[in-house]
């Protein structure tokens, strides 16, 4: 049974009462969620996901993994924008429906993909499904939010409300991509570092580079929720 309530904390928010989901589904690296439409500007606070049980599974799977909950504006051909979202938060093995608690997003008045995607290399992650044959979800495959039915509706809602703070600006380094932590480091070899704004407001940000006692430096503008990476040569 799926129920609907509207509070002046949270504007939507849909309580899945499954005992179990008949079907469930997993597809390693592609997200599977929904395309939510936000009329005005609104803030994304956490994620409910609803998980088959996996406490018996046929992939030899005993321990929760990590799955990544990501964000995407679309545009009106379902063509993804820059990730505004990527968090990890941890699958258990035992069914049910579980909100996870993800870092606030200030969204503006769009269109937006709002899923899940298994990053474990075995198995399925199997997200639980109510096999409604009148219902849909979408695969971020190649950067385009595409339907997907047969399965019935993915148990992934989105959940919007107020917030005590937003933070403005927050630019995260996310590791190193080259040179490779482990072997000889070449003379030439580019050095590559991932970065990640977590605040809703664009940036300036002089990034730094010491190599051998020699310091280089870029200066580039991230956007809000903006990623990327920064390369020294």
């Amino acid at each position: 049974m799926w129920t609907f309530t509207a509070t002046d904390g949270d504007y939507a928010f849909d309580d899945v009462k499954l005992a179990a989901f008949p079907i469930h589904v997993g597809v390693r690296n592609i997200p599977i969620g929904h395309v939510f439409t936000l009329a005005e500007q609104d803030t994304l606070t956490s994620v409910t996901l609803g998980w088959a049980d996996m406490t018996d599974n046929e992939d030899g799977i005993t321990e929760a993994f990590d799955v990544r909950v990501e964000v995407y504006p679309l545009d009106v051909q379902n063509k993804a924008g820059e990730c505004l979202l990527a968090y990890e938060v941890e699958r258990p093995l035992a069914g049910g429906v579980k909100v996870m608690e993800v870092p606030a997003r200030v969204l503006p008045a769009g269109r937006y993909f709002i899923g899940v995607r298994q990053i474990h290399p075995r198995g399925s992650m199997s997200l639980g499904c109510d096999g409604d044959q009148s219902g849909v979800f979408y695969l971020l495959d190649k950067g385009v939010a595409e339907m997907q039915d047969l399965f019935g509706y993915a148990a992934v809602r989105a959940t919007f409300g107020q917030v005590e703070y937003v933070v403005g600006t927050d630019i995260e380094l996310l590791g190193l991509r080259k040179p490779s932590l482990r072997g000889a480091y070449a003379a030439n070899e580019p050095v590559v570092a991932d970065y990640r704004n977590n605040g809703c407001e664009a940036l300036e940000v002089e990034f730094k580079c010491t190599v051998s006692g020699s310091t280089q430096t870029k200066t580039m503008t991230v956007p809000a929720y903006g990623m990327g990476s920064v390369e020294f040569e």
